[in-house]
């Protein structure tokens, strides 16, 4: 939601960052995950 990608491997790609980031403290809520991902895209 929010992001229009298509389904592929992109988005198990992106999840596997996310959660990087998250362990890494770099994002804590849904709003900090979606706006990460959007400055790495």
């Amino acid at each position: 939601q929010g992001l229009a990608l298509k389904p592929g491997p992109q988005i198990g790609e992106l999840l596997a960052a996310i959660h990087l980031a998250q362990a890494e403290g770099l994002v804590g809520s849904r709003e900090e995950a979606l706006e990460w991902v959007k400055r790495q895209l």
